[in-house]
């Protein structure tokens, strides 16, 4: 017997492998959940879309599967990762903003590398609080010395001597 020629059970809904685009419902498809949110599908020239939504209507979830890849959108109170090893974002640009505070915390170490500039900029004080702050003491390898503006003090004009051994007043 294949899986096609199996009767559903009451508590499953048989799901054809694949749809044409002609068999797609017209309406999305949703269905409600017993926590009262809904979960619906539908498919727009962008893409086919899975959704939750809250009981009052907010979006919570939406998978969007578009031509250029999958899109993922959360919104909620909050947002928990939790991994006994590796997270890796791996992106063209990440941007992070809050409206209140970001915290780094490590405990292990903590590494800051750009092949650009690193700028910091703060409206209120800047603290660096360490055992020991170490300012262009890694090694150089990665860097071309050569290519640096050279800085150079300018040469102080010496005082001229007289001849009472540096001295200008009368003996």
């Amino acid at each position: 017997m294949t899986p096609a020629d199996q009767k559903p059970t009451p508590n499953s809904t048989q799901v054809p492998a694949r749809q044409s685009p002609a068999n797609l419902p017209a309406a999305p498809a949703s269905v409600e959940l017993p926590s009262g949110r809904t979960l619906s599908v539908s498919s727009s020239p962008g893409g086919d879309h899975i959704e939750v939504r809250a009981a009052g209507g907010q979006l919570e979830i939406r998978i969007s599967l578009t031509p250029e890849g999958p899109v993922l959108s959360l919104s909620g109170a909050k947002l928990e990762i939790n991994s006994s090893d590796s997270v890796n974002l791996n992106c063209r640009d990440l941007n992070i903003n809050t409206t209140g505070s970001l915290n780094l915390a490590s405990q292990g170490s903590l590494a800051l590398s750009a092949t650009g500039n690193i700028t910091a900029k703060a409206l209120g004080n800047t603290d660096i609080d360490a055992q020991v702050v170490n300012l262009n003491c890694g090694p150089r390898t990665d860097y071309n010395d050569e290519a640096l503006p050279k800085f150079v003090l300018p040469e102080q004009p010496v005082p001229p001597q007289d001849s009472h051994g540096g001295c200008s007043h009368a003996h």
